[in-house]
């Protein structure tokens, strides 16, 4: 899985975390005040969405690679009639581990079927609100005067009204803002009064679409049991910021009737909605007694309460950050590959690959000085054959990632590889994407290379004059045999097919035939 993915998987984890430490933290040190406990269970509720946020900018600063496990490949024997050479045991468990589903991949499955079930439950409130709604009517033009009136006098347009059945408890329910009330209640002018003014007050306010941002997190993250407590004082305390705002707009000296009105539509359910009914006998116990006294709010107080809880986190976010894996980034990885010494480079990048040594040839034997003896043959040239035709233009960086193994002798080469490394591996990400460096022909992309199947899937370019580019261990192929690619034109993905540990691009260099280091011609290596 990606990367990105795993941040985010992370930061769900934290989410919960957070939320368990913030909603503990805010239930100790809330204070009964409507406005400093409804900034304070908001700080809390962002608070438990901030790992999100943090995971995508912690993903986002680039990472040393140094700490990548070095993706080594098994290099196959140049001559295809040789057998495969076995896999060695770590390899073979390794491609046994990879068969089983990763962690991520469980997580994510058990994540995305979790939000299934919650948008079906939500969609199943949705259709409940809407038969609650259609079980209704209209309100006439007598039955919405009070609403006009009231609404005039709170500072609010006056929404639609409509008359209901007398199961439900007066509410204002959706994102426009509809008010529904039991026709039991106009034959009550006082509680029908208080029950309006309470409706138009939390219309103002904008509380019932606060309601539904919350109910829409709690469906996105269904696994966070602690946001669903800190939503569920969130609505309390947007009721008792409410009561407070509809006394305020009444006349305070009407608190007992007022009170006494909310006290009868206890004994009604209350909907998914900002009822003037409460939900609980605790909150309808804080609720009455807020009613009753009056807090007065202390300035100063519900940002210091806010900020406590907010700075809560910290060590949550912390944490977060330190196992967070940063983005790759190709350039700050290619800074941690050991250096080369001069000599070394200079052996590695010949143009060709050093001939074998002739057998001198032997001595001539002395003959008689009558004649003159003829001049002995030179031995043959151990230097390697100079490369005749001008090399392409090869301008295009291959792929993004760390050189983890170089043109060359490996004298700790993995079991079953040979000595000599004819080509360089770009260790990458799985999926990072493969280019051609230059322009020319696709000559093979298939499973396999030369009859071995160990290369994996591979594509190889023909950049003309015998020149030639080969790729092995690919994922995928975006380009077919016969095609003609252009610089930096995508040719395929890093992965790990064939005989191989980790994801990477084994990348050879070749011309009439010969594998020289590729370290001399192409960007990047």
């Amino acid at each position: 899985m990606s990367g990105l993915l795993n941040a985010l998987l992370l930061a769900g984890g934290a989410s919960i975390l957070a939320g368990a430490l913030v909603w503990a933290l805010a239930r100790l040190v809330r204070q009964g005040e409507p406005d400093t406990d409804l900034l304070l269970w908001r700080t809390a509720r962002a608070a438990v969405l901030l790992p999100l946020p943090l995971a995508l900018i912690v993903h986002a600063i680039p990472q040393r690679v140094a700490a990548m496990a070095p993706a080594l490949d098994f290099e196959p024997l140049p001559d295809a009639g040789h057998a495969p050479l076995p896999l060695a045991a770590d390899a073979a468990q390794a491609g046994w581990m990879s068969a089983l589903p990763s962690l991520s991949a469980t997580l994510l499955a058990i994540y995305l079927t979790g939000l299934a079930v919650s948008l079906v439950l939500a969609f199943a409130r949705h259709l409940a609100r809407r038969r609650m709604i259609g079980a209704s009517r209209m309100a006439d033009r007598d039955e919405r005067r009070p609403l006009e009136a009231l609404a005039a006098r709170i500072g609010v347009s006056a929404p639609e009204l409509r008359i209901g059945p007398d199961t439900a408890s007066p509410v204002l329910t959706g994102w426009r803002g509809v008010i529904l009330v039991p026709r039991a209640l106009l034959s009550r002018p006082d509680a029908l009064h208080f029950a309006l003014a309470h409706e138009l007050t939390h219309l103002r306010r904008g509380d019932e679409r606060d309601r539904l941002v919350g109910a829409a997190l709690i469906s996105l993250f269904w696994f966070n049991i602690p946001l669903r407590w800190i939503e569920t004082e969130l609505n309390a305390v947007r009721e008792m910021a409410c009561d407070r705002d509809t006394l305020e707009a009444l006349g305070g000296a009407r608190r007992k009737a007022y009170a006494s009105a909310l006290i009868e539509t206890m004994r009604i359910a209350a909907p998914a909605a900002s009822a003037f009914g409460p939900h609980d006998r605790r909150h309808r116990e804080m609720r009455i007694k807020a009613i009753m006294t009056a807090p007065v709010a202390r300035k100063g107080r519900a940002v210091w309460l806010a900020g406590t809880v907010l700075a809560a986190t910290i060590p949550v976010a912390a944490g977060q950050a330190l196992v967070t894996e940063g983005r790759v980034v190709a350039d700050v990885a290619e800074a941690t590959v050991p250096s080369i010494p001069a000599d070394a480079t200079k052996a590695h990048r010949a143009v060709a690959p050093v001939a074998p040594v002739a057998e001198p040839a032997p001595e001539p034997m002395p003959v008689p000085r009558v004649e003159p003896a003829p001049e002995p043959r030179p031995a043959p040239q151990a230097e390697p054959r100079p490369v005749s035709a001008p090399a392409p233009a090869l301008t295009h960086r291959v792929a993004h990632g760390r050189i983890s193994s170089r043109y060359g002798s490996r004298p700790a080469q993995p079991a079953g590889a040979a000595i000599f490394h004819h080509g360089t591996d770009i260790a990458a990400e799985r999926g990072t994407p493969i280019v051609a460096p230059g322009a020319g022909v696709v000559v093979h992309a298939a499973a396999g290379f030369n009859g071995e199947e160990a290369w994996g899937n591979t594509v190889a370019i023909d950049h003309g004059n015998g020149w030639q580019t080969v790729y092995a261990h690919m994922e995928g192929f975006d380009v077919r045999e016969g095609d003609r690619v252009t610089p930096g034109q995508q040719i395929g993905r890093v992965g790990s097919t064939g005989r191989s540990t980790g994801p990477h691009v084994h990348v050879e260099l070749r011309h009439n035939g010969e594998r020289i280091d590729p370290a001399a011609y192409l960007p990047g290596l």
